[in-house]
């Protein structure tokens, strides 16, 4: 059925139970006073009118009377027994009431993504919403499948029980300029982030990862992107995960509690920062800095990479093995050793034995007295 042409004001007190509004880009001029006066009118999608909410909501969709134009979704749970499909080249805004106020949840045996798109899509929005995938009646479907998105932003929307990931779909296809803020995944029975394959400048702000089945946030093959103050918490593998990925960066993060490491540099790591993250009470290291020798990881809390203390080399030995207490193994030039009183009979000291735990400072004679000597670890 199509849709009806009204007010949002009319609308609202009009309609009882949930709808969708079909809306213009170019449907509100400002008069002279300075007040919106509607030029084009919305229209309405009634899904009383319609065999299933999914019928009404692509009926907005469809009917879009511009190329940018939005679809408002109202209060309520909507049911659908179909993804709801975004067609090559119409990019929309999909706004809801809120999250926990309008939700997306599949119908059983659906089998398929929430949301996703036909083909190549620029300039799409999803704001303010809940998905429901219905994990437990469905084999396949992440929440929103991004796949060949291009300058695509997701704004406070909540992705739970979904069969495959809460956000990202398939990681064979390309991301270019995604943006992600305020979002929540969490209960899904894979990630709750994926964003890949090949991507370009994506970036995941104040988003949070809570429960998923695998990963809680991944970048696959990202380049310039960026996580910035995010939350990952019980995930059953890494909490942040950066694989085959170029130029990124991990900061401000708080990874705890997952079931593998905090954050991973995993396999073809290259110029990653890993700066300023809490990663406390993960089953496996906090940080995995990967390979890579083009990565660097400072200031985070629970892996330490920065030490400094003293030790004394006692009268009588040549030697003393000092604990540095780093994250990671130290290597050549990463420690810093400086005598602060005189050597007594010694002429030169050395660093050496390098492990996980400790490093050795050993002089050439018995230096005849105690010599003290402060140290200074940085592992970048």
């Amino acid at each position: 059925m199509p849709g009806k042409q009204g007010y949002p004001g009319d609308t609202a007190l009009a309609l009882g139970g949930h709808y969708v509004l079909a809306r213009s880009a170019n449907s509100d001029l400002l008069n002279q006073a300075g007040r919106a006066k509607k030029l084009v009118p919305d229209l309405v999608f009634r899904c009383s009118d319609y065999s299933t909410d999914d019928e009404a909501v692509q009926a907005a969709i469809d009917a879009l009377p511009d190329a940018s134009g939005k679809v408002v979704l109202s209060e309520g749970i909507f049911t659908l027994a179909a993804s709801l499909l975004i067609a090559t080249g119409r990019p929309l805004t999909l706004v809801g009431q809120g999250r926990g106020i309008t939700t997306l949840i599949l119908a059983d045996d659906v089998d398929d993504h929430i949301i996703k798109p036909a083909g190549a899509v620029t300039g799409c929005k999803f704001e303010d919403f809940t998905l429901d995938g219905n994990k437990d009646n469905q084999s396949a479907g992440a929440g929103i499948s991004y796949d060949d998105m291009v300058h695509v932003t997701t704004f406070r929307v909540e992705a739970k029980n979904c069969k495959a990931a809460g956000f990202g779909g398939a990681t064979s296809h390309t991301i270019t300029d995604g943006l992600w803020i305020d979002c929540l995944a969490h209960d899904n029975d894979t990630f709750g982030f994926i964003i890949g394959l090949t991507s370009d400048r994506c970036r995941l702000i104040v988003c949070t990862a809570e429960d998923n089945g695998s990963l809680g946030i991944a970048l696959d093959g990202c380049v310039d992107s960026m996580v910035l103050a995010c939350t990952s918490l019980g995930n059953t593998d890494d909490g942040i995960e950066i694989f085959s990925a170029t130029r990124n960066k991990v900061i401000g993060c708080t990874s705890l509690n997952n079931g593998s490491k905090g954050i991973d540099v995993a396999t073809g790591g290259t110029d990653v920062l890993i700066a300023d993250n809490i990663v406390n009470g993960n089953s496996g290291l906090g940080i995995d800095r990967g390979i890579s020798s083009s990565t660097v990881v400072r200031n985070n809390i629970g892996h330490v990479t920065e030490k400094s203390g003293t030790a004394t080399l006692v009268n009588g030995q040549t030697s003393i093995a000092v604990t540095h207490g780093l994250a990671v193994t130290p290597v050549a030039g990463d420690i810093m050793v400086t005598p602060i009183e005189s050597w007594g009979n010694a002429l030169k000291f050395w660093i050496s034995a390098y492990s996980s735990t400790t490093f050795t400072i050993t002089v050439d004679q018995d230096p005849g007295a105690d010599v003290d000597f402060a140290w200074k670890a940085i592992v970048l």
